[in-house]
């Protein structure tokens, strides 16, 4: 019985630390667990709660979690640029922005939730609202619905949840370096268990009031059930719509369609070239090479070319330049490098089309140039 306490009391603690080796926006948490154990200690003056706010147990949290780190940590110690340097890339401050950009971000990211949201729609539908219009609701009446439970010194673990909330939206309200992408849904992942808490805080404490008056008659009952259960498939409709069908969709029209490059360099490698013979003309902004590197399975595959000049004009094996649909710059640059070159509009399915521009190689004997035109075409249209 002793080994089973000490293993659900162990738990939570391995939690702390096996959850550092995820996300770097768990790093808030051990920050968090350590303000609200003082702030506890501040507000809580009775009970079985305040019986373990010990600094015997505080110990053990922290010497546990640091036993859990410690692979990670050795490597912090080694690498503590590779360790720190994209949570010091967002908090350095090396643009001209003024000192309520913080209070600014904290504004943006606490209105994700109900008015405007994260921008990337590889995580979420861009610029809407994180909830829906129901468990919005419900997460602001909850908001309401805790901190009257503080003021009136209900519950302390109400003052917990809020505490945690706040700490759980920094890592994306901590962007100072780019508030531009704040708020951001992915590093404000930590609050996803207090955001469905307090949604449902405000129905948990209402059927809690409600079920301990006298109105406990055979038809309440069924009433309130039924009035539960149609929410809930209400809320499953609606988020079923935003996830399947809405979300999809964005992704589709905005996100890159690597895995359609992806597929035609694949063509290519198989019909005629190599795929280390395949560019991709980047263009401003337009395509994650790192992805389609992994979508590829080629981890060190870098063919990337700023502008169509960089390419290389004494080639003898056969080449394509993947560009984008409206880089006609960079088009006619080939053209002019290449005028053997062939042009082929790579047509998406996602309505994400983009060109492929394919140079025949000289040294390749088995066919003519005009036949490895009509095959690289063909690979093109696959």
């Amino acid at each position: 019985m002793n080994r089973i306490l000490l293993f659900q009391k162990m738990s939570p603690v391995n939690a702390l630390g096996i959850g550092l080796y995820s996300y770097t926006a768990f790093r808030i948490i051990p920050f968090a667990v350590a303000y609200i154990w003082f702030a506890l200690n501040i507000v809580e003056r009775s009970g079985t709660l305040r019986e373990n706010l010990n600094w015997r147990n505080f110990g053990l949290v922290v010497i546990t979690a640091i036993l859990v780190f410690i692979p990670l940590g050795i490597f912090a110690i080694k690498h503590a640029d590779a360790f720190w340097g994209r949570s010091a890339w967002y908090l350095n401050k090396t643009t001209n922005f003024g000192p309520l950009t913080f209070l600014d971000n904290v504004k943006n990211v606490l209105l994700m939730f109900n008015w405007r949201g994260d921008s990337m729609p590889l995580t979420t539908l861009p610029y809407k609202p994180v909830l829906d219009p129901i468990l919005g609701g419900l997460l602001v009446l909850g908001v309401i619905t805790a901190v009257k439970r503080v003021l009136n010194k209900a519950d302390s673990l109400t003052f917990v949840l809020i505490l945690l909330g706040l700490f759980s939206l920094f890592p994306s309200a901590l962007a100072i370096n780019f508030p531009n992408e704040n708020p951001s849904v992915v590093r404000a992942g930590c609050a996803i268990p207090v955001v469905v808490t307090l949604a449902a805080l405000p129905i948990g404490t209402w059927l809690e009031n409600l079920l301990s008056t006298n109105l406990q008659t055979k038809k309440v009952k069924p009433t309130i059930y039924v009035a539960l259960a149609s929410m809930g498939f209400l809320l499953i409709g609606i988020n079923a719509n935003r996830v399947f069908v809405r979300y999809p969709l964005a992704y589709r029209t905005l996100a890159f369609n690597t895995s359609e490059i992806a597929n035609a360099i694949r063509c290519f490698d198989t019909l005629i070239g190599n795929a280390t013979d395949a560019y991709i003309v980047a263009g401003p902004g337009w395509i994650n090479d790192d992805a389609l590197a992994f979508e590829l399975g080629l981890p060190v595959w870098e063919n990337r070319l700023e502008e169509a000049e960089q390419a290389d004009r004494n080639t003898t094996t056969p080449r394509m330049y993947i560009l984008h649909a409206g880089n006609t710059t960079d088009l006619r640059t080939l053209q002019t490098l290449f005028p053997m070159g062939v042009t082929q509009i790579y047509t998406s399915r996602y309505n994400q089309d983009f060109r492929l521009f394919i140079v025949p190689g000289r040294n390749v004997k088995s066919m003519s140039l005009a036949d490895q035109g009509t095959q690289l075409m063909t690979c093109s249209s696959q």
